[in-house]
């Protein structure tokens, strides 16, 4: 077990940035789906006045994505292209407010469909500091949520994918400045992290690559 965490790591290839909000890190790059997907930039979501969490997005080809902001967030929101939000947790949540949140979220982007319930329920682990949970798609429908390196589910629906990224990016996402994360400039590298927090982190998303 420790030598494929090891593997992983080292086939991680990435730098390790700082979200400036909460000075949390986050890794430069992530393997998914045998792909490595760039970080596009990073924000913050705060809850009664606390930093939740700390969320980057990423995704497979940076290079084809707007300069403009606006449209960078529409092309990144609806383009069937492989990409991943990253969450660290900064403040301790309980299984019922995550769930809680993802119900409202949904709701508030107008999607009720099949997969609903399912994607909820999936989330019943409770959201602790530190805790890293990523959901990727493959661009083709696919949806994968892996959280701490445990593969809570799976499901296969555009439809879906489309409302997570709505949530995430759209014009009412929750974060504190949406813009950041296509803001990849604003990131600089974390010269305070510890030695093994890229290690840390292939580890956390290795069931990304999990069949």
């Amino acid at each position: 077990m420790i030598e494929a965490v090891l593997a992983v790591a080292i086939s991680f290839q990435a730098n390790v940035l700082v979200e400036p909000a909460t000075s949390e890190p986050l890794p430069e790059a992530i393997e998914a789906g045998g792909l490595e997907l760039e970080i596009t930039g990073a924000d913050v979501r705060r809850v009664m006045g606390m930093n939740a969490y700390a969320l980057g997005h990423y995704v497979c080809d940076s290079s084809a994505v707007p300069e403009d902001p606006a449209a960078a967030l529409d092309y990144l929101c609806e383009a069937p292209l492989a990409k991943a939000l990253v969450f660290r947790g900064t403040h301790a949540i309980p299984a019922r407010g995550i769930r809680w949140s993802w119900r409202k979220s949904l709701s508030r982007v107008d999607y009720e469909g099949e997969y609903r319930s399912s994607f909820v329920d999936a989330f019943s682990g409770d959201f602790e500091v530190g805790t890293v949970l990523c959901l990727y798609t493959d661009g083709k429908g696919g949806l994968k949520a892996v959280q701490d390196g445990k593969v809570l589910g799976e499901w296969n629906e555009p439809a879906l994918v489309a409302a997570v990224w709505n949530v995430a990016l759209g014009e009412d996402a929750e974060v504190v400045t949406r813009e950041n994360l296509v803001a990849r400039d604003r990131l600089e590298p974390c010269t305070a992290c510890p030695a093994d927090t890229a290690a840390r982190y292939a580890a956390a998303l290795q069931g990304l690559d999990a069949d």
